[in-house]
């Protein structure tokens, strides 16, 4: 009896068995849900922050448009769009400076659970992946990113938690980055829940500062913001209801109008910065990922 098409039949079947189960295996790595969040996550954001950005584009290129058509003034057109589109970001300080509170919080809430969970024993890499399941929501992409990469085998631990760090882009976000380093390696696991604790604590404590001086800052930037509108309106009734404008429509007029447009932006920025206030030095300045 000839054995060697029986043989030749085994190794097909052999590699076709082989084929299908990398085939599943590939399949369930993509069907991972923290993958697949992450994907889809990404993708929305990408999506609206484009629509967001063409919208607010396309208003400010027809407005620049029709009143450069209007007035015969380009300057007066690239102004207005320019105002258009920088306005939102040199007044966005109050919001940025919130959503910076926000991710502390948000940092704390999670560092306590992670302390509470370390304290009973689990292990640190698992913890901290489970964590990804009920993230707090103005941290969940940071997290779900950083228990995917320590839930991928071939990844450096070490180097996903300062990728981590690198996302918070906070001083507070090195140290809970580093104090979970200690853990997942191995070198201090068991004083991690306590260092947690306390850094939850000074966590809490950063975000009732940055609460009051916010709190501080709000009136001057209402302030601020009403003297440009209302220094808006008075060029607009100026310009529309009178004939003391019609010297900037000359060359010499237009590049007059263009220096003071460009004081008014470089006031506007510098007022942005000073609200925002200065950070706190990083501690994790390269990203090892």
């Amino acid at each position: 009896m000839n054995i060697y098409p029986l043989l030749a039949g085994i190794a097909a079947a052999g590699a076709a068995a082989s084929v299908w189960l990398m085939l599943v295996g590939l399949r369930r790595r993509e069907d991972d849900p923290f993958r697949t969040r992450l994907t889809k996550v990404r993708k929305a954001g990408a999506r609206t922050a484009a629509r967001r950005r063409t919208v607010q584009l396309s208003i400010a290129g027809v407005a620049g448009i029709l009143v450069w058509a209007v007035s015969s003034w380009p300057v007066a057109g690239i102004l207005v769009a320019v105002g258009i589109v920088g306005l939102p970001y040199f007044f966005g300080a109050g919001k940025v400076a919130q959503r910076r509170i926000e991710r502390l919080e948000a940092l704390e809430e999670w560092v306590r659970r992670l302390a509470d969970s370390l304290s009973i024993g689990r292990a640190p890499v698992r913890t901290i992946v489970r964590s990804g399941e009920h993230a707090p929501a103005p941290l969940r992409l940071e997290i779900e990113q950083l228990a995917a990469r320590l839930d991928t085998p071939r990844f450096n631990r070490v180097a996903a938690l300062r990728a981590f760090a690198n996302e918070l882009d906070d001083a507070l976000g090195d140290i809970v980055a580093l104090t979970l380093e200690m853990a997942v390696t191995e070198s201090a696991p068991d004083s991690a829940p306590e260092v947690l604790r306390m850094l939850a604590s000074q966590v809490s404590d950063e975000v009732r500062a940055r609460r009051k001086m916010e709190a501080d800052r709000a009136e001057p930037r209402n302030e601020a913001r009403m003297i440009v509108i209302v220094q808006v309106l008075f060029v607009v009734g100026i310009t529309v209801l009178t004939d003391y404008t019609q010297v900037y429509g000359t060359f010499v007029g237009q590049v007059v109008l263009a220096a003071f447009g460009l004081a008014v932006v470089a006031a506007l920025w510098f007022m942005r910065r000073l609200s925002l206030g200065e950070r706190i030095p990083r501690i994790l300045t390269e990203d090892l990922a």
